[in-house]
């Protein structure tokens, strides 16, 4: 899928793309296996918005954590959150023509500082179900990363009492 900036930043500030929102529990081992099924879901949703001619962005919302931990599978042209989507400009002229990407963005405390990253998982969108091992095995990283960081945050606290 193939756009000019400008169209895109246009679809994105009048929300003219579709949102889905998932829950998934998350499993007592994680591992990219254990989360292909989430990843599975992701690249469903985003293949069916594709194949219907939409920008997209599909959130798998993680339960069962002490935090709150989603993963966003989003369309995009370059490896910002579509929150973020007025900043292309500062990469882009406004006429250029651009390959629609997809992104999987974490949001999740204690992640890192930000509580965000952002990796592209494909260069043209249309290609996304070939990234589904890669955006399981990013999930897993992410979600144990963010797990040491919780319990490293939680010993400090008694370590202070």
């Amino acid at each position: 899928m193939q756009l000019t900036v400008q169209q895109f930043q246009e679809k994105i500030a009048n929300h003219d793309y579709q949102q889905q929102q998932k829950e998934f529990p998350v499993p007592s081992k994680i591992t990219a296996q254990t989360l292909t099924p989430v990843a599975q879901a992701l690249v469903q949703g985003l293949e069916d918005d594709l194949d219907r001619g939409y920008l997209s962005e599909v959130e798998a919302l993680m339960t069962g954590l002490p935090f709150t931990c989603s993963f966003l599978l989003q369309t995009g042209i370059i490896n910002l959150p579509l929150a973020d989507s007025a900043k292309t400009r500062h990469f882009f002229t406004p006429e250029e023509t651009v390959t629609v990407t997809a992104n999987l963005v974490t949001i999740c405390p204690n992640l890192n500082a930000s509580d965000l990253r952002i990796d592209q998982v494909v260069g043209d969108a249309t290609s996304i179900a070939e990234a589904t091992t890669t955006i399981a095995t990013m999930m897993a990283q992410n979600l144990e990363q963010a797990q040491v960081n919780y319990a490293a945050q939680a010993q400090e606290v008694l370590d202070a009492d």
